[in-house]
């Protein structure tokens, strides 16, 4: 009896589970979701200055929909970081690029439209360190017209850069995961 019981339950777990599955369950949402999130610090230009950031960005339909999620960066003690609201992301193979505007700075220079890229070398255990670049500042045509005036609804689709120079990479303490 004990048997026939133990069979019952394993078999209802199992029609649960395969009802989850096919009813879409809440996972459903992320596989059509394009995702590049984490953080850590990089130091460009000969360690002189170092950076942190974090990234939580999505985009939906993937990678064809509305995009969303967070950002920042700065050096790590201060004095100044800024945080962003993500507006557009593309990815191309492990590399994320995600643009937004910025909404809180103690830099009023720069409360303007963002552009970064991650690149993901794979999880910390393989050894290959992660990759970011600087971010870039800048408007959207005007007084400082670095990017398009389609920017920051929509981000580069490569990773040659719409501004005056390609993205420069930096290895990163940390770990960036990049999906597409």
């Amino acid at each position: 009896m004990k048997n026939i019981a133990l069979a019952l339950v394993a078999a209802a777990a199992l029609a649960g589970a395969g009802m989850a599955i096919s009813s879409g369950g809440p996972n459903e949402k992320l596989a059509s979701q394009s995702r590049a999130y984490g953080g850590g610090q990089f130091s460009p230009f000969n360690g002189a200055v170092t950076r942190a950031f974090a990234l939580d960005a999505h985009v939906d339909g993937s990678g064809n929909g509305a995009a969303y999620g967070t950002w920042e960066y700065g050096p790590p003690t201060g004095p100044w970081h800024v945080r962003g609201d993500i507006t557009c992301m593309n990815v191309v193979g492990n590399v994320a690029i995600v643009g937004g505007w910025v909404r809180e700075t103690e830099r009023p220079e720069l409360a303007v439209a963002f552009l970064t890229y991650v690149r993901d070398n794979g999880t910390p255990a393989s050894g290959a360190q992660d990759e970011a670049s600087v971010s870039y500042f800048g408007g959207t045509s005007g007084a400082n017209g670095d990017f398009p005036t389609s920017f920051p609804q929509t981000c580069p689709a490569g990773t040659d850069s719409f501004t005056d120079e390609p993205p420069i990479w930096f290895p990163v303490t940390g770990d960036v995961v990049v999906q597409q």
